[in-house]
């Protein structure tokens, strides 16, 4: 069963450091906003070294409990992402949660190891 990350370099504010799951099927990362936040965008920036191909078909959801079945999408990305790469998902009007959710959803084992990821709204 996937695990969430215990330590997140991926959201420190730092290009040149990142957090990885282990290889899997199906890894995923989600970040608690720590308060609920109306959620505009939600930008992820692969990593500057190497590895932006791991950054492929990942779903970005939102929602104010951290394990609902009913969290919002905002959007897919389909890539593979380029090494240093940064894309954006928007989310629909109105995207109210405290938890943002990423995962990678299809193809083969892989790792999730972001950069960095940005969260863009408002309280």
């Amino acid at each position: 069963m996937p695990q969430m990350m215990k330590k997140c370099n991926a959201i420190n504010g730092f290009l040149t450091d990142f957090s990885h799951t282990s290889k899997e099927r199906f890894p995923w990362l989600r970040i608690d906003l720590g308060k609920t936040y109306e959620v505009q965008e939600i930008e992820v920036f692969a990593r500057p070294d190497c590895c932006g191909g791991r950054l492929r078909s990942i779903d970005v959801k939102v929602d104010k409990e951290p394990c609902s079945d009913s969290m919002v999408f905002c959007g897919h990305f389909c890539g593979p992402a380029n090494v240093g790469e940064k894309f954006s998902v928007w989310c629909p009007s109105n995207t109210t949660g405290r938890y943002v959710h990423k995962q990678v959803v299809g193809g083969s084992e892989t790792y999730l190891d972001p950069a960095e990821v940005a969260v863009w709204g408002h309280l």
